[in-house]
């Protein structure tokens, strides 16, 4: 709301210079970042979505109030944090851009720490990191198929035991039934619906791959 416009006198009201952030493609609050994100904790995920959506910079001071806010994300109620994920998977062409910036400014492991561990391990031979084959399989899917975006960003949830100190999964020891409860926990604690997360985890029991003419 910081630009207005004035129907009866045709006339744009841009005290805060919001125009010339859009053409340069530079995202940042109103005044004082910590405030304006303290007033409501929300303001920092749809901060990272309408950066990772619209590929826009985020000014290094807002950036900063970011990143120190994200220990406070635990005050919003599950259902605000679960939309804006769901927002991110459905209207975004590519999600990996907002997701990634879940993950470097350290709010992947704050609020979704299942999905944030996938980023230590690797699996198959050549190496494949399953965070990258989460991210990759997200932008492949269509925005219409959310919960199966869903899926594919779970794909690295709840890997098993035997590959948590080397960081190391060998091929065919991933543990679907494991993944599977992992996932069933945590969209439950995120409130999604029954059938979602029937729908869901059994996705990602099953497993979700790429086409073999993308990998």
């Amino acid at each position: 709301n910081a630009i207005a416009w004035h129907p009866l006198r045709a006339e744009f009201h841009d005290p805060f210079h919001g125009r010339e952030d859009l053409i340069r493609g530079l995202l940042r609050t109103v005044g004082d970042p910590r405030e304006r994100f303290a007033e409501d904790y929300l303001r920092v995920l749809r901060a990272l979505r309408f950066s990772g959506r619209f590929r826009f910079h985020i000014q290094d001071e807002t950036w900063q109030a970011l990143r120190e806010s994200r220990n406070h994300l635990h005050a919003l109620s599950p259902e605000r944090i679960r939309e804006e994920m769901m927002k991110i998977l459905s209207e975004a062409p590519a999600p990996s851009g907002a997701l990634s910036l879940y993950a470097v400014s350290g709010i992947m492991e704050v609020l979704y720490p299942e999905v944030a561990e996938a980023a230590t391990y690797t699996r198959g031979d050549p190496p494949e990191n399953l965070w990258a084959h989460s991210l990759l399989l997200t932008d492949l899917l269509p925005p219409k198929r959310s919960l199966l975006r869903l899926a594919a960003l779970f794909q690295g949830v709840g890997p098993p035991q035997g590959g948590r100190e080397e960081g190391q999964l060998p091929e065919g020891q991933e543990d679907g039934s494991r993944r599977r409860e992992e996932t069933a926990a945590l969209m439950i604690r995120l409130r999604f619906s029954n059938a979602e997360i029937r729908q869901v985890s059994e996705l990602v029991e099953v497993g979700l791959e790429p086409p073999l003419s993308l990998q």
